[in-house]
């Protein structure tokens, strides 16, 4: 998040679905900003954001294997009262991930690389088939 104006106890908040557990989150800070560093389960974090500040929070959690479906987060950023906030419409943020569900281990060979679960602590696995038969693969484990 980032503002035109200063704003103080800025208050962050996203209470992750069920489905996601062993939450451990960060936040990192620029141009000024203060806020807690680190933080376990649920955001609701106060920051403070002077003229240019921002705030960049970033959650690392477990995935349930019996999640199935469409996994949706949604973060919200409540400013206090009396700051002016011209755009308030864009206080919250949602995230969905489709299509959860059971999948079968991923194993890359040369160097071996063994992936038992479809969703992880980083919970993220890309594939991509690139040009004339190769495979680009990027793992983010």
């Amino acid at each position: 998040m980032q503002g035109r104006d200063a704003a103080t106890g800025v208050t962050v908040t996203d209470n992750f679905p069920a489905g996601i557990s062993s939450v451990a989150w960060t936040a990192t800070y620029a141009g000024g900003a203060t806020g807690p560093a680190n933080g376990a389960g649920n955001i609701n974090a106060t920051v403070n954001l002077p003229t240019g500040g921002s705030a960049t929070f970033t959650a690392v959690c477990t995935i349930s294997g019996a999640t199935s479906g469409n996994l949706v987060n949604t973060a919200t950023v409540t400013v206090t009262p009396g700051d002016n906030d011209p755009n308030p419409g864009n206080n919250s943020a949602t995230d969905t991930d489709t299509q959860l569900g059971a999948c079968a281990p991923l194993t890359v060979n040369a160097p071996t690389v063994t992936q038992p679960d479809c969703a992880t602590a980083t919970g993220t696995i890309v594939i991509n088939a690139g040009g004339s038969g190769t495979l680009n693969i990027v793992l983010m484990v």
